[in-house]
C-alpha cells in the first residue's frame, strides 16, 4: 500500500524534531516528572533559552509534552510528558540500549571505513 504524502510529511517532521539535540534531552529529563522552564534549562545545560523554548514548542505541538500555566504571581508554568511522550521515551531508551550494545561494532566499522 503506497504511503500517503501527508503521513510521510508528518513522520518526516517528527523525525526532524527528534533528530535535534535538545528535544530528546528534554524528553529524557521529564521522565522524572513535571519541571518548570528554569529547572529544565539547568537540567539540559548548556541549552540557550531560545533553543529550549523552540524545543518545548515543538514537543508540545506534537503532543509529547503538556504545558500547564498556574494562576499565580509570578505565573507558574510546568512542562510534563504526555502518554505519547512516555512511550516515545521508551522507544528512545531502546535505541540507546542498541547503541550501547553495538558501540564496538560501529566504532570498528568507522575505523575500517576511514582506512580505505
Amino acid at each position: 500500500m503506497p504511503a500517503k504524502p501527508e503521513r510521510c510529511d508528518l513522520i518526516r517532521s517528527m523525525l526532524a524534531l527528534l533528530g535535534q539535540r535538545w528535544p530528546v534531552l528534554v524528553l529524557q529529563v521529564l521522565v522524572s516528572g513535571p519541571l518548570r522552564f528554569n529547572e529544565l534549562r539547568r537540567a539540559v545545560a548548556p541549552v540557550t533559552q531560545r533553543m529550549l523554548s523552540a524545543s518545548l514548542r515543538g514537543l508540545e505541538r506534537d503532543g509529547l509534552i503538556t504545558r500547564t500555566v498556574y494562576p499565580s504571581v509570578p505565573p507558574k508554568v510546568e512542562y510534563e510528558l504526555t502518554e505519547a511522550g512516555r512511550t516515545l521515551n521508551t522507544a528512545l531508551s531502546t535505541i540507546a540500549d542498541w547503541a550501547d550494545l553495538n558501540l564496538e561494532t560501529v566504532t570498528a566499522a568507522r575505523v575500517a571505513y576511514e582506512a580505505v
